[in-house]
């Protein structure tokens, strides 16, 4: 296991602590229904409003004062999510003829038993494809919110233009990385950097969430923290040789690691690697979180790092 990882010496006794937390998370998912995400943030004005907000949530979750942070980061708001009717439209125009043509040579064709019908199942596959192509497709751009420092210092937090409540978890998430360069850009551990900032977006929707009463801030979070979280119990036991209890096999993520199933469900494909480093961070955290309160672990990430290098 890589440096800072789950490691078989400090296991099981985090290993129940781990499980617990994920069947936890996934227990929290479950219970959110019907959620009402709310109308795409499609007005510059209100994204600045937005992120307004999200700056003043995260500084009240890690205690900063105004004034002791770096110059705020420019928010840039593309445009690729509304232009997903427009191509699956583009796609029906090549795919619609394409399957009338092919279904009306199936049945020149003599009358035929299974084998025909097969192939008209598959033709009529065409029809499904922009649909799947869109939700695929939705989901990347989506997921491709970024954070990034330019050469000439200036930073830049780019996001598309998602349902208002995912708009702020993935704003949230992406700001952290913003404070945590500015207050720990010595903790050079991806890591460490992932872990921190999954754990400030927890943090920062739940103060939404506390304000507002809407559940909907969790949803999309959540879905993401049980997915990583499954992922480092994944590699636990298979550290330790051992199978997944079923509850944790279970739990969903919106990421498929089968081609196969990934091209009939629109579910992306994924950097085995990089989810990988994005689990371990977050599990890291959120075993800090439970062992310490969350604010130390906010307040403290070289703490976890300290133990996480110990117990390696």
């Amino acid at each position: 296991m890589h440096k800072g990882g789950l490691t078989i010496r400090d296991l099981p006794s985090q290993w129940m602590d781990l499980m617990d937390i994920a069947l936890e998370k996934e227990k929290e998912r479950k219970i959110l229904k019907g959620l009402d995400y709310g109308a795409a943030v499609t007005d510059a004005r209100r994204a600045q409003k937005l992120f307004s907000a999200v700056k003043e949530a995260t500084h009240v979750v890690l205690h900063i004062r105004e004034g002791n942070e770096e110059q705020n980061p420019h928010l840039e708001v593309s445009r690729r999510m509304e232009r997903l009717p427009r191509e699956t439209l583009r796609l029906y125009g090549v795919f619609l003829p394409l399957t009338i043509i092919l279904l009306s040579m199936t049945f020149l064709l003599p009358a035929g038993g299974i084998e025909v019908w097969g192939m008209r199942a598959c033709i009529l596959f065409f029809l499904v494809f922009p649909i799947i192509y869109r939700q695929r497709l939705r989901l990347n751009i989506a997921h491709d919110c970024s954070y990034r420092r330019e050469t000439d210092g200036m930073s830049v937090i780019e996001i598309d233009q998602l349902p208002e409540k995912q708009f702020i978890s993935y704003v949230a998430h992406e700001y952290a990385h913003h404070v945590f360069y500015s207050k720990y850009g010595d903790l050079n551990d991806s890591w460490v950097k992932k872990g921190w900032c999954r754990l400030v977006q927890w943090a920062v929707v739940n103060y939404f969430y506390g304000r507002e009463g809407n559940p909907a801030y969790l949803g999309h979070v959540l879905e993401q923290i049980a997915g990583e979280l499954k992922c480092a119990c994944e590699m636990v036991a298979m550290s330790l040789r051992m199978g997944l209890p079923g509850p944790l096999r279970r739990i969903r993520t919106p990421y498929s690691t089968n081609s196969l199933a990934a091209f009939l469900t629109g579910k992306p494909l994924f950097d085995v690697r990089r989810h990988a480093v994005h689990s371990v961070g977050t599990a890291r955290f959120f075993l800090a979180a439970k062992k310490w309160g969350i604010d130390e672990a906010l307040k403290n990430p070289r703490r976890v790092v300290e133990e996480a290098l110990h117990a390696s």
